[in-house]
């Protein structure tokens, strides 16, 4: 888990625009699609500059393009979750960007030979 400084500032217009995009929608679980370019306008040059170099540190020399995506599941009545699965993506970088205090449950969860695992992460870290 890195910090990589992404700010409340940044956080907070990636979550505003978050909301509007599933208010429109009307659906519980979206996924956006971002560019390099609209995640830096968000966020700002430096922050996604920051994530970009994270990413690409753990991309095993590949200097391939990649995919910026942001998910908001919204709580509804009989316990919606995303289920257990495994990324089909050779790397996946979750940035949290709200503070695990802000909600019940949606924690990230590894499967270990010694049994489950629940990271501690603050808002603006980076899971890789």
């Amino acid at each position: 888990i890195a910090d990589v400084g992404v700010d409340g500032c940044g956080r907070g217009a990636l979550m505003r625009h978050a909301d509007s995009k599933q208010l429109s929608a009307g659906e519980a679980d979206l996924k956006l699609q971002l560019s390099h370019a609209e995640l830096a306008s968000f966020v700002g040059e430096e922050a996604a500059g920051r994530l970009d170099a994270l990413f690409r540190r753990f991309s095993g020399g590949e200097e391939k393009e990649y995919t910026v995506k942001i998910r908001r599941v919204e709580a509804v009545a009989g316990g919606r979750c995303i289920n257990f699965h495994t990324d089909v993506s050779r790397r996946t970088m979750q940035v949290p960007l709200n503070n695990e205090s802000d909600y019940d449950g949606g924690r990230l969860v590894f499967a270990t030979k010694e049994g489950l695992v629940w990271p501690s992460r603050k808002a603006g870290s980076a899971t890789l």
